[in-house]
């Protein structure tokens, strides 16, 4: 059998007549091997936009998979695929710039789905940190977001289980001033914002019940 494919350019103008978009497809989907499949340009002639595609799915071997631009020409956002999920064995999956080019923020995947997510500022300090777990914000022994003054000193700490706000051994949110004095906390469980009493006897409950379950297991 003789496979032939049918290979097809499509081009999208400016009313200039400046290019605006360009797809390469092969057998109807996008697909090239030998650079982006996908470009977009700002009016100006500028790249605005790159993506590799190998089969219509997002893929690339020896760099990220997608590229975005702004009008000056500096690099915004950047991503990486294998065989059209996020994925890269060497660092973060995506990776967002300052127009400085100074590193705006990494999203680290792990099975096509977000487990740490850190955001910097401009001269380099860390801003925030946000961990997941199987694409939900978790942790399991620690808070999972915590944000900084540009100064480096705490700003805030907030606690998740599975998406949804909760701690038994304390607050589930603690801001704090720039001095590092505590500003403002609040109590959850499982999600539900409760008063510190509330939570205290809600607490109890949960510990009464683990004590029952492991006493029934003994016996």
């Amino acid at each position: 059998m003789l496979t032939i494919s049918t290979i097809t350019i499509q081009d999208t103008h400016y009313a200039d007549g400046t290019i605006e978009n360009r797809k390469h497809y092969s057998n109807g989907v996008l697909h090239r091997l030998d650079g982006p499949a996908e470009e977009s340009f700002y009016e100006n002639g500028n790249i605005k936009y790159r993506a590799w595609y190998d089969t219509n799915r997002l893929h690339r071997d020896d760099g990220p998979a997608e590229e975005r631009y702004r009008p000056d020409g500096t690099k915004s956002f950047c991503t990486w695929f294998r065989h059209g999920e996020q994925y890269r064995d060497d660092g973060a999956a995506s990776v967002e710039f300052y127009q400085s080019g100074e590193v705006r923020a990494y999203m680290w995947y792990r099975n096509n789905r977000p487990c740490l997510h850190e955001e910097f500022y401009e001269d380099g300090a860390l801003l925030s940190r946000t961990r997941y777990h199987r694409g939900e914000i978790h942790c399991a022994k620690g808070p999972a977001i915590e944000t900084f003054y540009e100064n480096g000193k705490i700003q805030s700490r907030e606690w998740y289980r599975y998406g949804k706000e909760h701690r038994i051994d304390g607050p589930a949110e603690k801001f704090y001033y720039d001095d590092g004095s505590l500003e403002y906390f609040a109590y959850y469980l499982r999600g539900e914002e409760l008063s510190q009493s509330e939570h205290a006897y809600q607490v109890s409950l949960i510990k009464a019940a683990k004590v029952a379950k492991k006493a029934k297991q003994n016996n």
